[in-house]
C-alpha cells in the first residue's frame, strides 16, 4: 500500500508526518487470549480517561487535532468534531461499547492517544494506492451506517473510486468485521507532527495490535 499526500493537503501542512499507517495479516479470528488481553486494556484505558475526566479536552494533543482541522478549508471541529473527539465524549458520557474485535482495540488507542484512527479492510479497497487530499467541489460518501455526507474541503483518505475514510467518519466501503484478516490501520497524525512523534505513536499502535492478534505479518509506515 502507498499513500499519495495531495498539494491540497502539502500546502497546509507544517510537520513532517501526516498518516502513521499500520497493515495487518491475521491467521485466525480472535481467541479466548486475546479476549481477555482486549478486556484488560479496556479497563486500563478507560480507568484512565476517567480519570482525566473533562480535563481530558484540554489536552495539547485534542487542541492540535483542532487546529488542524481549522488548517483544512471547510473543517470547522466546531461542526465537524475530531472522530477521537467524539469517541471520548460518548465515552464518557455513555461508557465504552464494544463492536468487535478490531474496531474496539482501534478504538481504545484512539482514546489512548487521543487522535483518530480509522481502521479498513485491505481486501476491500479497490486500489493499493491511496491519496490523502481534500474533498473535491460535490464529493459526497456513505458512512458506516450508510449516512450520505458531504467530503468538499475536508481531509479524506481515497482511492480511485472515491472516499475510503476521514478523520472525522470512515465511508462504510472497508468496513472491517470479525472474518477481516488483512487490516491496515491509518492514524490521521496533527498537522505540526514531527517525525519523533510520529514514530513513537506507530510504534504505540503496532505494539499494541501485534500484542492481541499475533499478526503472521505486520507492517508499519510512516507518510
Amino acid at each position: 500500500m502507498h499513500v499519495n499526500i495531495d498539494n491540497s493537503i502539502l500546502k497546509v501542512w507544517k510537520g513532517e508526518a501526516f498518516l502513521a499507517t499500520l497493515r495487518i495479516t491475521v491467521s485466525k479470528s480472535l481467541d479466548d487470549i486475546a479476549k481477555k488481553k482486549i478486556d484488560q486494556l479496556e479497563k486500563i484505558i478507560i480507568k484512565g480517561l476517567k480519570d482525566e475526566g473533562e480535563k481530558v479536552h484540554e489536552a495539547s494533543i485534542i487542541k492540535r487535532i483542532r487546529s488542524t482541522f481549522r488548517a483544512m478549508p471547510d473543517m470547522d471541529p466546531t461542526r465537524y468534531r475530531p472522530a477521537s473527539e467524539s469517541l471520548i465524549r460518548r465515552v464518557l458520557k455513555d461508557g465504552f461499547f464494544r463492536i468487535n474485535q478490531y474496531v474496539d482495540i482501534n478504538n481504545l488507542l484512539s482514546i489512548k492517544l487521543k487522535i483518530p484512527l480509522g481502521i479498513y479492510d485491505f481486501s476491500k479497497i479497490e486500489s493499493k494506492m491511496l491519496s490523502l487530499r481534500i474533498g473535491y467541489k460535490n464529493e459526497r460518501y456513505a458512512t458506516i451506517s450508510q449516512r450520505i455526507k458531504k467530503a468538499d474541503g475536508k481531509m479524506v483518505l481515497a482511492d480511485y473510486k472515491g472516499v475510503i475514510g476521514s478523520p472525522v467518519t470512515d465511508s462504510g466501503r472497508a468496513l472491517v468485521d470479525n472474518k477481516s484478516e488483512k487490516i491496515v490501520v491509518i492514524g490521521y497524525l496533527p498537522f505540526d507532527a514531527s517525525i519523533e512523534e510520529a514514530e513513537q505513536l506507530l510504534k504505540i499502535i503496532e505494539n499494541s495490535f501485534c500484542e492481541v492478534f499475533n499478526p503472521v505479518i505486520s507492517n508499519g509506515k510512516l507518510f
